[in-house]
């Protein structure tokens, strides 16, 4: 069973509630992780916890947790279509799954018999996990109906999904940097506000958002993939995105512009390029980064302190989320002593380097 977060973001929580309690008796927060609007999860087990209502999930990351089940859409009754194309009465989750004779309503429950069409994009096929309504032409004149969708990310920090393609226009909710989506077409209309595609959102309705906001999705890279990437423009695209997080504030088990921590900042720099690691500060077994010698690391790779992560940018300089007093969010530090930005602190703990690159040395093949 396949889910979907349906919120601008969604606690994850490492136990079935929203509160811990040290053996000091100090509260403390149950969050472990976000998830963002759109990213699929699989379903562990359901009706979790005191009051039944959070759900145990696996994100597409392998990282497991609580949700409530309010912030999310789940998929009943899944089955594989061969050929990854949706038929009538049935509906298409994003990792390919098929619900059938279901949709769901806006308050989170299933109705039946409903259908859609929909194929993929030209990076293969376009899951979805619920309806979505085409708009009627009388309501959304400047949609070119187009029944094929194509899933897009946001790239924007914050962006509005709005109820036309007009600036005045209801706010229908709000997404952050790695929100999913469903694009359904540009808008035609001639207007200074021009420049809006129609989204299909999970709970069934049909938006409009900036195509300025917007990139491809960023299909999950297999060790295949990664092995055939340009290494050095990659590097620099890993970098890029993390520095896009400059300035944002230190939050614990963030993940977005709002609010992120050090693991959360390498891992979207990640994600959202379609390479997914670790969510948390260790090297794991299993996951794409893979210890490297210290002389060999490069932009991009992660340099690895006892409880915290950071992403190296090259020049002695990393990139990393911190909420020590005087940054207190994402800022640039050096592992150079003469440089302003040098933190002892950190440089005297760094214990490991991890890089994707098979080319970078592996320490575990040097054992070898």
């Amino acid at each position: 069973m396949r889910g979907i977060f349906n919120r601008m973001y969604v606690s994850i929580y490492e136990l079935p509630c929203e509160e811990k309690c040290t053996r000091d008796g100090v509260k403390k927060s149950a969050v472990s992780d976000e998830g963002l609007y759109g990213q699929g999860f699989e379903v562990i087990k359901r009706c979790v916890g005191s009051s039944g209502d959070f759900i145990r999930i696996r994100t597409e990351y392998g990282y497991e947790g609580y949700v409530r089940s309010c912030d999310v859409i789940i998929c009943e009754d899944t089955s594989m279509c061969r050929d990854n194309s949706v038929c009538e009465d049935t509906l298409i989750c994003r990792d390919n799954s098929v619900c059938e004779d279901t949709s769901m309503c806006r308050d989170n429950s299933m109705c039946g018999n409903t259908s859609m069409f929909a194929e993929g994009s030209t990076n293969g096929s376009v899951p979805k996990c619920q309806q979505s309504i085409i708009p009627h032409k009388k309501e959304h004149q400047g949609y070119q109906e187009n029944r094929k969708c194509s899933l897009i990310q946001v790239k924007k920090s914050v962006a509005d999904i709005l109820s036309a393609p007009f600036v005045s226009s209801v706010r229908l909710m709000s997404v952050t940097r790695g929100a999913v989506l469903m694009c359904c077409g540009e808008t035609s209309v001639s207007h200074p506000d021009c420049g809006y595609v129609c989204v299909r959102l999970y709970d069934g309705r049909a938006g409009y958002i900036k195509k300025s906001y917007l990139e491809p999705y960023a299909m999950p890279l297999d060790e295949k993939k990664i092995g055939r990437l340009d290494e050095d423009s990659f590097r620099e695209k890993l970098v890029q995105t993390a520095k896009s997080y400059l300035g944002t504030q230190y939050r614990w088990a963030g993940k977005t512009p709002l609010g992120i921590d050090c693991s959360g900042l390498t891992s979207m720099a990640y994600m959202l390029n379609g390479v997914y690691i670790y969510r948390d500060a260790r090297l794991v077994p299993g996951f794409a980064v893979k210890e490297i010698p210290y002389e060999c690391m490069k932009k991009g790779d992660l340099i690895y302190f006892p409880g915290h992560i950071a992403m190296y940018i090259g020049d002695g300089e990393y990139i990393h989320s911190t909420a020590r007093e005087g940054s207190d969010g994402v800022v640039i530090n050096s592992l150079d002593k003469g440089s302003a930005r040098y933190r002892e602190d950190l440089a005297q703990s760094l214990y490991a380097v991890g890089s994707i690159f098979k080319n970078a040395i592996n320490i575990s093949d040097m054992a070898d």
